[in-house]
């Protein structure tokens, strides 16, 4: 039952994601939300497939955080846009990736422990 959740939970974020994109195109945090979500999908991938490899996960942590401080860097603000608002969010989701990834790699070590 818990194998699966990461990917349906990410997968119907994801879609009500592009769903607000859809409807208002000039939402500045679509992106960080969408990224986010992404990474929750893979995450289910992981848990689905019981491949606990921490250095890959890693991996595509640091990527998904590099693209996300990328598009903050590289995307123009509009006069709508609150520029303090979004590095909040922006600082948010990297310290929620970070925290769940924590979490993860002590979950990982605690089944991996149980099962020898």
């Amino acid at each position: 039952m818990r194998r699966g959740i990461g990917i349906i939970v990410g997968s119907s974020l994801l879609i009500l994601a592009n769903l607000m994109y859809l409807g208002d195109p000039t939402f500045p945090y679509r992106i960080i939300i969408i990224l986010g979500l992404l990474f929750s999908i893979i995450y289910g991938l992981f848990e689905y497939k019981e491949y606990y490899n921490q250095i890959l996960y890693s991996i595509i942590l640091a990527v998904f955080l590099i693209m996300i401080w990328a598009l903050y860097f590289i995307q123009p603000f509009s006069p709508m846009v609150d520029e303090m608002f979004y590095r909040l969010v922006t600082g948010f989701v990297t310290l929620m990736l970070l925290g769940i990834s924590l979490y993860v790699f002590i979950y990982w070590r605690k089944k991996s422990e149980t099962s020898k």
